[in-house]
């Protein structure tokens, strides 16, 4: 076995599936959000078939922003979340947790890089701790993508986005899409990894 068989080996189990889908959303909105400003303030209400593209002042951590998405979001509550990231904090942990124990979020799953398993060992066995308490997993890999797909009664979301769900100062980039196409194209691969 040559060493590009091994790194083919290794490409093939920690990509997603090959495929290509072509997103067509109705309307495109760009938005630039300072640091006090709210996604609401910029979008009242997610519409179907539309995306987002914004850049944001973080000023806190990214989770909130993703909060502020689905307080937008037709058809809550949420029926089920995915949440891939690279890295996250105790406090963004906290909060998600909370957003579960409120029944604002039904079910979820959570993703994250093999660097935050194996170097961030306390807080990856807390978060990993607080999800079995309530029956739920997460997964490590290869992993450096910022994704979250959520779905209500009546919207699929995705957010795409260079934030990881930690706490930092710094400009980031995030789209909001609502579409089940673009959905369902994360969702299959995002399944395949917790499976692995």
């Amino acid at each position: 076995m040559t060493v590009f068989d091994n790194e083919n080996k290794l490409v093939e189990n920690a990509t997603a599936p090959k495929q290509m889908i072509e997103i067509q959303p109705q309307r495109i909105q760009t938005i630039t959000l300072s640091q006090y400003d709210k996604f609401k303030y910029k979008v009242p209400e997610i519409e179907k078939d539309n995306q987002y593209r914004c850049v944001v002042y973080l000023e806190t951590d990214f989770w909130s922003r993703i909060e502020q998405v689905i307080e937008v979001t037709p058809g809550k509550p949420v029926l089920d979340i995915t949440l891939n990231t690279w890295t996250l904090k105790n406090e963004q942990t906290d909060a998600i947790m909370k957003a579960y124990d409120q029944k604002r979020i039904l079910d979820m799953r959570v993703l994250t890089g093999i660097n935050f398993k194996s170097k961030r060992t306390e807080r990856y066995a807390r978060i990993l701790t607080q999800l079995e308490n309530r029956g739920k997993r997460i997964r490590s890999f290869e992993n450096h993508a910022k994704i979250c797909i959520f779905r209500t009664k009546t919207s699929y979301v995705t957010i795409e986005s260079s934030a990881n769900l930690w706490g930092h100062v710094a400009v980031e980039q995030f789209t909001v899409t609502e579409g089940k196409k673009l959905y369902t194209f994360h969702q299959k691969w995002l399944n395949e990894m917790m499976k692995r």
